[in-house]
């Protein structure tokens, strides 16, 4: 009988993990927007990285700052995808695993020429 209530503990813990997922991909899918922010600056505290970006909403500046675990991917410099939440711009996911370059994708997102010069400098 104890194994039981084990597997219904596990399972439930499943199943919750699964909603949680969904639930993360659904909200992005209709409420994400998708732009560009430039990494600034990485922070290690032992085995955890936290990156901190900024990013424009109109011609508002915004920044932010997100914990990646055990491998950080990203360049400080260098610009990324991000999806902010359209119900609330300051939740915001960035997707180290997906560089952006496009200079013209970069300027529209808000950023000016003179942020363009740290990619030069990565490359």
């Amino acid at each position: 009988m104890r194994g039981n209530k084990s597997l219904i503990f596990i399972t439930a813990i499943i199943i919750m993990i699964s909603f949680f997922h969904l639930f993360k991909k659904l909200n992005r899918y209709y409420y994400g927007i998708e732009s560009i922010a430039k990494l600034y600056n990485i922070k290690s505290t032992g085995k955890t990285y936290y990156v901190q970006y900024i990013y424009y909403i109109g011609n508002v500046e915004h920044k932010s700052e997100n914990q990646m675990g055990l491998l950080n991917k990203g360049k400080r410099g260098n610009f990324y995808k991000i999806v902010y939440y359209s119900k609330n711009p300051k939740n915001v996911e960035i997707f180290l695993d997906e560089p952006v370059t496009d200079t013209t994708l970069i300027l529209e997102a808000g950023f000016t020429r003179e942020d363009l010069k740290s990619i030069n400098n990565n490359r």
